[in-house]
C-alpha cells in the first residue's frame, strides 16, 4: 500500500527517469521481512520514503523504535550488498531534483558495471 508520498516520487521518478523503472514494495530481506519503498533490482538499490519526519517523534521513523528499525533496515540492506537512499518529503519536492538525479546518477553507474562485469 503506497502513500501520497510515495506516489509523488513516483510519478515524479517516472516524468525524469522512465527508462530506468521501479518496483515497488521490494522485500530484500525476506526472513526479517524489510522491504524498501522502491528497488532497482539489477543494481541492487533500494529506496526508502521518510514520511512524517515533521511529526516530533509521532510517526514510525521518529521515534526511538522507528529510527531504531530504520538503522536495522539501512545495516542489513549494506551487508546483503544492496545500497540504500532516504529521501524525505523536502528532498521529493526539491524543484532542482538533485536528489533524485543523484540516485539516477547512482544507477546508471552501477549499470554500466554490472554491464561490464557480465
Amino acid at each position: 500500500m503506497s502513500s501520497k508520498l510515495e506516489d509523488k516520487f513516483l510519478s515524479k521518478w517516472n516524468q525524469l527517469y522512465p527508462a530506468l523503472p521501479l518496483i515497488p514494495e521490494y522485500y530484500f530481506c525476506k526472513p526479517r521481512r524489510f522491504r524498501a519503498d522502491f528497488a532497482h533490482v539489477e543494481t541492487m538499490t533500494l529506496i526508502d520514503i521518510q514520511g512524517g519526519v515533521w511529526m516530533g517523534g509521532k510517526s514510525k521513523h521518529s521515534s526511538g523504535v522507528g529510527i531504531t528499525r530504520d538503522c536495522e533496515k539501512l545495516f542489513l540492506a549494506n551487508t546483503n550488498g544492496f545500497a540504500m537512499f532516504y529521501l524525505t518529503s523536502n528532498m521529493i519536492a526539491d524543484e532542482s531534483n538533485q536528489y533524485l538525479k543523484g540516485i539516477a546518477h547512482f544507477i546508471i553507474s552501477q549499470l554500466v558495471k554490472v554491464r561490464h562485469s557480465a
